[in-house]
């Protein structure tokens, strides 16, 4: 399928209720496509009925009737990728709507709370998120394609199924790989404004030590699943306008095996976008969050046997309606957080969407 009929039909899909799957992978040329049938979407409530060879998976921050487990059995298709794709129709008006978004009073309240609950040693850490609802009609299609554009490093997705509704991200956050029987698992955390392509500070304590949190959380399921990792030295990472901190553990290990899927439910969701211990962090984002997460801060990506699986965190990603769009981003609160820093942070995490909307 050509370039131009790939979009065309992806906007009809979309536009009559068709399920539609399109992703990038980091620094690939290509884009991957599949127009599931209804038959070839599977909803599961657990980790254990989720077992497939080859497909696409979409899960939520957390599994519930509401917000189930997505499994789509359907073969996927290639075309190259082009930079001269057309982005027409993208945006006709947006304007903040202040009534179904996170203000600032309320992020910071919130993150002053979840302060006092590590400092009650209630949590050590937990992570407090935030929602931008923009009033105004945006293309879900022109938006992908404008991404893969902006962020050829991240794994940039449009993925529109019934029970979910249509979702645009481009995440930086890998939460495993499987390549030839070797996996790769990220220990991403801690945030800061790129300059120019280059660090603007010195990385402060309370980054080192969320980053360190994420880590320590994956030594322990290791420890857990008899797995003997090879990590790296903690490096910078850069994702579009911002940079973490970044490290990643090797071991052997291949898709289908009951150990993936034991990793897999046990990773998720990480330190990274919940919170330590993992119990009390998701009870108390339910309390202190003012809107529910459904997918973001979910997993999502290709998994096959025989070809590369990767899955990723759903973050930097938005949910597309027909007459507004909602953007999300958090920050991971601990004992050093300052909660007008968080705010400021969230602010910058939401331009990596808004940048596709302006």
């Amino acid at each position: 399928m050509s370039n131009t009929a790939l979009l065309s039909n992806a906007k009809d899909r979309i536009r009559n209720g068709g399920y539609t799957i399109l992703f990038k992978r980091p620094n690939s040329n290509s884009i991957e496509w599949s127009f599931p049938e209804k038959n070839e979407i599977k909803k599961a409530g657990s980790f254990d009925h989720m077992n497939m060879d080859e497909g696409f998976l979409f899960f939520p921050f957390d599994l519930s009737s509401e917000h189930p487990a997505i499994s789509i059995h359907s073969s996927f298709y290639e075309v190259e990728l082009s930079s001269v794709l057309p982005v027409e129709d993208h945006v006709v008006s947006l304007n903040e709507d202040l009534q179904n978004s996170t203000s600032e009073k309320e992020h910071l309240e919130a993150v002053s709370k979840a302060l006092d609950n590590i400092q009650g040693h209630t949590v050590d850490k937990v992570v407090i998120a935030k929602r931008k609802s923009l009033k105004g009609h945006v293309d879900p299609v022109a938006t992908f394609i404008k991404a893969t554009n902006s962020y050829p490093e991240a794994f940039v997705f449009l993925v529109n199924l019934q029970d979910t509704g249509t979702w645009i991200g481009a995440t930086p956050e890998r939460i495993l790989q499987i390549k030839k029987g070797e996996a790769t698992i990220d220990s991403l955390a801690g945030t800061q404004e790129s300059n120019n392509g280059e660090r603007s500070r010195d990385w402060i304590k309370k980054e080192v030590e969320e980053q360190r949190i994420v880590t320590a959380y994956i030594d322990q399921i290791f420890g857990d699943l008899s797995l003997n990792p090879r990590w790296s030295a903690v490096q910078d990472k850069f994702a579009g306008a911002l940079i973490h901190l970044h490290s990643t553990a090797q071991f052997p290990l291949s898709w289908g095996e009951r150990k993936a899927w034991d990793l897999l439910s046990q990773l998720h969701p990480t330190p990274a976008v919940c919170g330590t211990p993992k119990g009390k962090a998701l009870d108390l984002i339910q309390d202190l969050e003012n809107f529910d997460r459904q997918y973001y801060t979910g997993v999502l990506g290709p998994v096959s046997q025989e070809h590369n699986t990767d899955l990723y965190v759903n973050l930097r990603c938005m949910r597309v309606f027909n007459d507004h769009v909602e953007i999300f981003a958090g920050g991971g609160i601990t004992k050093d957080s300052d909660p007008y820093a968080e705010w400021i942070e969230t602010e910058h995490k939401c331009r990596t969407m808004l940048d596709l909307l302006s």
